[in-house]
């Protein structure tokens, strides 16, 4: 019942039924709009300010149940149950009435009051305190009826729930109290109460039913004329919308100014709820807003987050009128004070991203000033992915020069949060960029660089800033002053670049002195001990496959110290290879037997001697290259070189024979007993001199590997180690089988173990014993004279080694090109094979080479 009678009921101030759901015996299940609470609990939590009632919200509260009774009225229906209980406050604080279980139709003039409620629950029942007597004792069914029971409800709201008499449900109580009603009223309070509200209590609370006001004319009181009690009455839904829109602009004008007379718990409970169901006219808006945010300013960050905000934030993308995002803008200092940062970063910074898109320049231009203050509340990685973008390409796509001076300014703003890498990466290019040529732009950008600088590496700032500054400087707009500021900052950075990278490359020296001096330390050592040139971790190649052996096995995974004794160390290949060594001159061999020694660190390593060299020195190679060195005409001839020419003749020995007519200009000279190759080896331009693999062809390297001395004798016969001869051989197709002037191979002489069996391995030929190898080539042991002149150069040798320090100088400087090669392959992931082949035989001939040039130095001396 009661659900169908809230149903039929529409009216704005009675309550209204959402959804009926069930309605059964035992119980009555129904959705209606949504209620805060009942005007019990206002009036008598008094203490609370949440629940306190002012006179103004008072005056409106029973204008809209004495609206909601006229509404019954009219329709021949009375309410007799009319208590705090029974009236509703919603959430906009509107009074409504509830409770319409005892509506009674006026028409069937029906008095029900025991045959209806003796069978009902006591909380059920009415509340004789509100009860008209007229209608308990006279049974007269009447609109007077509900407006007794509107005058008690007014005394209990001024006597914070109290009622004149209580009559704890006996009806006989209630009599005894009916004759006495002007009594009652009159309380100790009676003097406090207005004056308007005691004339009303004097004629609603009385016998006398027929001079009671009626509904309608309840509402024409004095105590309703109120200007506040106006505006709240005007802004009720129906009345509002029923107005035309220049009556609501006036009235929303107006509005803001009367705002202050109102209490912060009326404008929070009453006006604000109101004004927040207006904002659906977007049109409306510029004149909401103000009344709006001049209420937000009163309430918590807490009240401010969960009712006005979520209604603001569709807003911000609201574009048009503008004045919407200008008012919302200059709320940027309320919203920071009702927010805290993750929910600013997230709800209100969408504001200013919709702004960067607006065309308004005005609505641009004000929140790029509001923005410099916000930064704070930006965390890095918000600034960084959201903000920088979005304004980088209002920066960059705007005309306007005021737009672009004030992006100017929030770029500044940014740098004390943004790291160097989003400069560098981010805001560099941007300014780069700028195309406009004004002064105030100029100056902007100069502030900004100049602030930037100090986060950026000194590359960027030698490469990007200081470049771009003198561009900037040169701009013909500039003015005196201007200028003298672009040149101190210019000043500036170039001094700060030039201090830091004075300290870097001091440090970096720093650092190589002492790589070196660790190099100098602990290398030779171990190279002493394990016959190492690299370290094993650097990669694991083998020496084969280092000067570029075909041998698969080796050329990736052999280890260089499997190939390597400790006398066959880097240093001592190295040296074991040089002719001529050092400074030493080189003497014509006394015997085919002859060797001498040389120390290098601990170890003695064989030295070669008998190479005798050409008496024309050998200049040093300029930077058109070795063979442009070697030839002094502009024209090089084209040739076999001199005195390495030989002919081949049918005994198998080598003759000498005169060089060919025109070959001319080379470094080394012709002479009269030049020997060449008896092998017939094509003609080349390449001579034993500038052996170079860089610049040879293979028909080169072939001819100059086989190339004889006038004694008849090639490069392997001084070879004393294996590792050279094998170089050779394998990879400088050097012939062991070719025969000298004494008609003797390199394999027939007095070798070391592991290199005559290698030899051996070549020619097929044994190792003749001393004594025969000497009557063979027609000398003895006692020849004294030749054997003086060995001891005499051994000596000389000797004492100048002791100084020379050749071997390791060149090892020193090999091997950290060698260890720079591996690590630059571990790092790429590339095969350092071929650079390595490259840079060890490129060493090895250009030692070759320096030898025998300065042995032909200190022959020629």
């Amino acid at each position: 019942m009661i659900v169908t009678i809230l149903s039929r009921l529409r009216h704005p101030c009675i309550l209204e039924v959402v959804e009926p759901i069930e309605e059964t015996r035992n119980e009555i299940i129904f959705a209606t709009e949504h209620v805060v609470g009942s005007l019990a609990t206002s009036i008598t939590e008094s203490s609370n300010p949440n629940h306190h009632l002012d006179e103004v919200e008072t005056q409106k509260g029973l204008l809209q149940l004495a609206r909601g009774l006229e509404f019954l009225h009219s329709s021949s229906r009375i309410h007799t149950n009319l208590t705090p209980e029974s009236v509703v406050i919603n959430a906009k604080g509107d009074w409504k009435l509830g409770g319409v279980g005892f509506v009674t139709n006026l028409s069937e003039n029906r008095w029900a009051l025991a045959d209806d409620e003796d069978g009902l629950p006591q909380q059920l029942q009415r509340n004789l305190n509100y009860m008209d007597p007229v209608y308990v004792f006279r049974h007269k069914v009447e609109s007077a009826n509900d407006m007794y029971s509107l005058g008690v409800l007014l005394y209990a709201i001024f006597h914070n729930g109290a009622t004149p008499y209580n009559t704890h449900g006996n009806i006989s109580t209630l009599r005894s109290y009916a004759d006495r009603l002007s009594e009652r009223i009159h309380s100790h309070k009676w003097s406090e109460l207005p004056t308007d509200v005691q004339n009303m209590l004097d004629n609603l609370i009385s016998l006398n039913d027929e001079q009671r006001y009626t509904a309608s004319a309840f509402q024409s009181l004095p105590f309703f004329n109120s200007i506040l009690v106006s505006v709240l009455k005007f802004m009720e839904r129906d009345n509002f919308t029923a107005r035309p829109r220049q009556e609501k602009v006036q009235f929303l004008r107006g509005l803001h100014k009367m705002l202050p007379r109102f209490s912060a718990v009326l404008q929070r409970r009453k006006l604000l709820p109101n004004l927040l169901e207006m904002m659906s006219d977007k049109a409306l808006l510029p004149y909401i807003l103000p009344n709006v945010f001049t209420i937000a300013k009163n309430l918590s960050a807490l009240e401010f987050g969960q009712s006005i905000l979520p209604r603001l934030k569709p807003l911000f993308l609201i574009k048009d009128p503008p004045q919407n995002q200008m008012l919302l803008l200059n709320q940027t200092d309320l919203f920071m004070s009702k927010t805290q940062p993750s929910v600013f970063r997230k709800d209100i910074m969408p504001l200013f991203y919709s702004v960067f898109e607006q065309e308004s320049v005005a609505v641009q231009e004000n929140a790029l000033q509001k923005l410099p203050n916000l930064i704070s509340m930006l965390e890095f990685s918000h600034v960084k992915d959201v903000l920088l973008p979005k304004l980088a390409a209002l920066f960059t796509k705007t005309k306007t020069l005021s737009v672009k001076v004030r992006s100017l300014v929030c770029f500044h703003a940014m740098i004390s949060v943004l790291d160097k890498g989003t400069i560098g990466d981010t805001l560099v290019p941007v300014l780069g960029r700028v195309k406009t040529r004004e002064p105030s732009v100029m100056i902007a950008s100069l502030t900004v660089y100049e602030a930037f600088a100090s986060k950026l590496d000194i590359d960027v700032q030698a490469t990007a800033v200081i470049p771009r500054l003198w561009v900037m400087s040169m701009c013909p707009a500039l003015n005196e002053a201007q200028f003298a500021r672009f040149m101190h900052v210019i000043r500036e950075l170039g001094e700060k670049v030039e201090r830091e990278r004075l300290v870097q490359l001091h440090d970096l020296q720093n650092l190589r002195k002492q790589e070196q001096e660790y190099v100098n330390e602990t290398i030779p050592e171990e190279v002493e001990r394990n016959g190492k040139s690299i370290d094993s971790t650097a990669g694991a190649f083998g020496f084969e496959a280092l000067v570029g052996h075909t041998n698969a096995a080796s050329s990736n995974t052999g280890a260089m110290e499997t190939l390597l004794t400790p006398e066959q160390s880097l240093p001592g290949l190295l040296e074991s290879m040089s002719v001529g060594q050092g400074a030493t001159p080189t003497k014509p061999r006394p015997s085919v037997l002859s060797t001498n020694t040389i120390k290098s660190g601990s170890a003695r390593i064989p030295r070669v001697t008998g190479l005798k060299p050409s008496a024309t020195p050998i200049p040093e190679p300029t930077s058109s290259g070795l063979f442009e060195a070697m030839t002094a005409a502009p024209e090089r001839s084209v040739g076999m070189p001199l005195h390495m020419q030989s002919t081949h003749n049918s005994s198998g020995t080598n003759t000498p024979t005169h060089a060919p007519p025109g070959w001319q200009g080379g470094l080394l000279q012709p002479k009269s007993n030049a020997l060449t190759p008896k092998h017939a080896a094509p003609p080349s331009k390449s001579a034993w001199a500038d052996f170079d693999p860089l610049l040879l062809s293979t028909e080169d390297v072939r001819t100059a590997a086989n190339a004889c001395d006038e004694d008849g004798d090639t490069p392997l016969f001084f070879c004393e180690e294996v590792t050279p001869a094998k170089l050779l051989v394998e990879q400088f197709h050097a012939d062991a089988t070719l025969k000298n002037g004494d008609g003797i191979t390199v394999s027939v002489i007095e070798k070391r173990t592991e290199l005559a069996d290698y030899l051996y391995g070549m020619t097929g030929e044994e190792q003749l014993p001393r004594t025969k190898l000497l009557a063979l080539v027609g000398e003895s042991d006692s020849d004294a004279e030749e054997e003086q002149k060995f001891k005499e150069i051994e000596n000389s040798e000797s004492s100048d080694d002791k100084t020379n320090a050749q071997p390791k100088e060149r090892t020193d400087v090999l091997v950290p090109k060698l260890e720079s090669i591996m690590q630059d392959a571990q790092a790429n992931g590339t095969d350092p094979t071929e650079k390595l082949h490259q840079v060890v035989s490129e060493s090895i001939m250009r030692h070759i080479r320096e030898d025998y040039q300065q042995g032909s130095e200190q022959k020629t001396a």
